[in-house]
């Protein structure tokens, strides 16, 4: 266990959890890292709202950016705006960004300065450009780490006009770590030479290896006990492969009378057709939107087939991927991105390749699920072999300790 004593960490990032492996990876990595003796542990996350709240060992801080313009007037505010201007200025990001970033760096800089933090860890570089200012302001006070998962493929556009921006964000940090070698390796085609260590985000094998919770949420659940649970995991939008989901289900449902379907995740742009899909089949089809992080062992306990069909290559693993391995569910994935680094083919689950639009195949999804609908054993053995897996490689204390060797490596000198 690495110790963090005289660890001052200020995280920003997505928050709260459960939805978005950056999110569940925090819920774990704070108390994670106070066990390991850090002193201070705030989080910084942009949205919609303004407030000050506090989880177990972390003082978490949102901000609605537009919500703090005017404050660009004060002295600190010219000195951010300055800053963002130097730093950011030559990215083709445009006049408004820039003032968004200054804003964001202003009050990152003010968090830093009450918590007294003396490493800073950015996560997802296409949301993490006022990482750049606040380093100007910093002056190497405060110590830098950078996570980056998949920009290059969730923001095209964004990264081709700032190529330059994303090297110089890459040199600037200590260290700069990725979920998963996928995307690590997706930054040299923007040039970036420098190393990216690959952290494979960890789980709770604890918290996620609960039996004994899989009978009582099946009855909850009105489930028989032949009756074959399908769980997809995961936000209910294009990129996550719900559509495609969509499309083959009714198939599978009339091929396989026992199946029973849940679509659980935060809600998105295709919420209202799977509601419509659920609709039309009662009983059958469920769904459970926003999710409590406490009820999800129970989801994974009761399935018995988790589905991850993720299209294209912006994905980096997928945390469900490995929670239901920890619960020792056969996970069905496309062999897209970094899930191939979780999944093994045949052995822990079913990677099914992209089709020419770069979505999971419709038939060989089907064939997958159909497969492992009928054939209990190959579930039971799957599960197992998953288990073993998140043992070796997916451990929650794995994570923590390279991270806070990370983090220590980052803090300045006194």
């Amino acid at each position: 266990m690495d110790s963090c004593s005289g660890l001052r960490l200020l995280i920003v990032g997505p928050y709260p959890p459960p939805y978005g492996g950056v999110a569940s990876h925090l819920v774990t990595l704070v108390p994670g890292l106070k066990a390991r003796g850090a002193e201070d542990i705030a989080i910084v996350s942009v949205g919609s709202r303004n407030e000050v709240s506090a989880i177990e060992g972390a003082t978490i801080y949102r901000f609605d950016v537009r919500s703090h313009v005017s404050r660009l007037a004060s002295l600190r505010g010219w000195r951010s705006l300055y800053a963002a201007a130097a730093t950011l200025g030559g990215a083709r990001l445009g006049a408004r960004r820039v003032i968004g970033e200054a804003i964001k760096a202003l009050l990152i800089d003010e968090v830093a300065a009450r918590h007294r933090s003396n490493v800073a860890s950015f996560y997802q570089s296409d949301i993490s450009f006022s990482m750049m200012p606040c380093a100007e302001l910093w002056s190497g006070r405060c110590g830098l780490v950078l996570t980056v998962f998949g920009e290059l493929y969730d923001s095209p556009q964004l990264v081709r006009d700032s190529r330059d921006l994303m090297r110089r964000m890459c040199e600037r940090p200590s260290a700069v770590a990725s979920s998963s070698k996928h995307c690590a390796r997706s930054f040299e085609s923007v040039g970036v030479t420098r190393d990216i260590e690959a952290v494979y985000y960890g789980v709770d094998l604890d918290r996620l290896g609960a039996p004994h919770l899989r009978e009582p949420y099946r009855a909850e659940m009105g489930l028989a006990p032949d009756e074959v649970f399908l769980v997809y995991m995961g936000r209910f939008n294009e990129e996550m492969g719900l559509g495609r989901l969509l499309e083959i289900a009714p198939r599978i449902l009339d091929a396989t009378r026992s199946a029973k379907l849940l679509l659980a995740g935060a809600k998105g742009p295709l919420s209202e057709s799977a509601a419509v899909f659920a609709a039309r089949h009662p009983g059958r089809v469920m769904i459970l939107n926003d999710v409590p992080f406490a009820l999800q062992p129970s989801i994974y306990a009761a399935a018995d087939v988790v589905l991850a069909p993720t299209h294209d290559q912006h994905a980096c693993m997928g945390m469900s991927i490995k929670e239901a391995m920890a619960a020792s569910r056969p996970v069905i994935g496309s062999h897209a991105g970094g899930i191939p680094e979780a999944i093994v083919d045949g052995e822990t689950g079913v990677l099914v390749p992209l089709d020419d639009s770069k979505h999971i195949d419709a038939a060989g999804l089907q064939a997958a699920i159909l497969s492992l609908a009928g054939d209990a054993s190959l579930r039971q053995r799957m599960g197992r072999a998953g288990r073993a897996r998140a043992e070796r490689m997916f451990t929650m204390d794995r994570t923590i300790d390279r991270m806070a060797t990370l983090f220590m490596g980052a803090m300045p000198d006194p």
